[in-house]
């Protein structure tokens, strides 16, 4: 396909991640901010590597929004990608963002009138996590 996101030794650029995307409390998430966050798992996690034993394993929790970032910094580090693995859950009760506000905030008032009462409150019933193992 030959895009950046294809090779994973290198990050994203804000040509690849075009649109900013809101997080869970409705304010936007930038491609620099993604790329901040990759840029700090890629610190801690090159630690992990350098003290785990060779054929070591990790097991990293990941946000289902940002979990593919992770997964790009572990192996930009080294680590070899083992399969996505995740814990299924059906207990708690889900954070609701009201859509109205958020657009109300946006400066958008006459789209917001039309979500009135709208909410977001989608029960992830899933977390990710990613394992990595280092070369044995």
């Amino acid at each position: 396909m030959g895009k950046n996101w294809d090779k994973p030794d290198q990050l994203a650029t804000d040509h690849d991640i075009e649109e900013e995307a809101p997080d869970e409390a409705g304010m936007p998430v930038t491609a620099a901010d993604k790329r901040a966050f990759q840029k700090w798992a890629e610190g801690w996690l090159r630690e992990c590597h350098r003290i785990l034993k060779p054929g070591g394993l990790i097991k990293v929790f990941g946000g289902t929004r940002m979990f593919h970032r992770m997964g790009a910094a572990m192996q930009n580090v080294g680590f070899l990608k083992e399969p996505l693995e995740a814990w299924g859950y059906g207990s708690g009760f889900p954070k609701s963002m009201n859509i109205q506000k958020v657009l109300e905030k946006q400066g958008k008032p006459e789209e917001a009138k039309k979500y009135a009462g709208w909410g977001t409150a989608i029960k992830p019933s899933w977390e990710p996590f990613l394992v990595g193992r280092k070369r044995g």
